[in-house]
């Protein structure tokens, strides 16, 4: 059985390991890609918390909180009808 790499998440202070970013922070980097990438156009609408729990096997809390970064960051907007760019 081989041993892992010993991740150390405190000393990345400045460009954090991806596995060391929160998994809200890795969601929203994920779509943020997928956005800058034209996998998402503006006017689009992103795929919905379910769909987004799913390909990120996450929470319905940590996908929300990873698309509320986006909505800080002005990046995406949300409505009850569904996020849009």
């Amino acid at each position: 059985m081989a041993d892992s790499p010993a991740v150390s998440c405190r000393s990345e202070l400045l460009s954090p390991a991806p596995e060391c970013r929160s998994r809200n922070r890795q969601i929203a980097d994920a779509l943020r890609r997928d956005i800058d990438n034209d996998v998402y156009t503006p006017g689009s609408h992103l795929p919905s918390e379910a769909d987004l729990c799913t390909r990120f096997d996450a929470s319905r809390n940590t996908v929300r909180s990873g698309l509320a970064l986006l909505v800080s960051e002005a990046l995406v907007s949300s409505s009850h009808t569904g996020g849009a760019l």
